[in-house]
């Protein structure tokens, strides 16, 4: 049996299956000829079936994935982890990781996402956008949702920009530009640190 036809026997829709059955067929050839120093990170939005379905996944598909990967041997590092081990030049203990992530801190994150992935005791890294939640807009996750996860040690809360702005949109090599940019990145740091105690130096481009 293929990779492919795993993954189509858990129910996923085709293209999904063979699109996941390619990743992980390019990480066993890697693994085939190299040392265990790679991962794969697994990046979502929203986990819910009534937001846009470009960057949604509904929540029974989401455990369809995570239970893809245990039933394939895959453990699942905080991303963290990952990078540290990647940047020591150290092997991982298999040649099967994965990082889970999520941007923006949509509220299927900490309502949906966080109830499975603490009944499974899998670690994340939740990307956040600053703005709306200050400002309470949309269907965000709290500040008081975000520490519970944090709390926990399963959540690593990461830097996504305060206003989720393309920051080339508007690019100038001025001093204002690389002012602007600096400002966006650093107030949501410390916004993050300030509500959540803690803080990492990740940092994921909007777009």
């Amino acid at each position: 049996m293929t990779v492919t036809d795993s993954l189509s026997s858990t129910g996923m829709s085709p293209l999904l299956s063979a699109l996941l059955g390619l990743l992980i067929s390019l990480i066993m050839a890697a693994g085939a000829h190299a040392s265990n120093r790679h991962a794969v990170v697994l990046q979502y939005h929203h986990v819910s079936p009534d937001t846009p379905a470009i960057t949604s996944i509904p929540p029974e598909q989401f455990e369809q994935h995570l239970d893809w990967l245990e039933e394939n041997g895959f453990s699942v590092l905080s991303l963290p982890e990952v990078i540290n081990t990647l940047r020591s030049d150290r092997d991982f203990a298999s040649d099967r990781i994965a990082a889970i992530t999520f941007d923006d801190a949509g509220e299927s994150v900490c309502t949906v996402a966080w109830s499975i992935l603490k009944k499974r005791k899998l670690p994340f890294t939740v990307f956040i956008n600053t703005q709306p939640i200050e400002q309470q807009f949309g269907s965000q996750c709290s500040w008081q949702q975000l520490r519970t996860m944090t709390d926990s040690g399963l959540m690593t809360p990461a830097n996504h920009t305060h206003t989720h702005l393309h920051m080339l949109e508007n690019y100038s090599n001025t001093g204002a530009w690389h002012a602007s940019m600096k400002d966006e990145i650093t107030k949501a740091q410390d916004l993050i640190e300030k509500n959540l105690g803690t803080s990492s130096t990740l940092f994921a481009y909007p777009y």
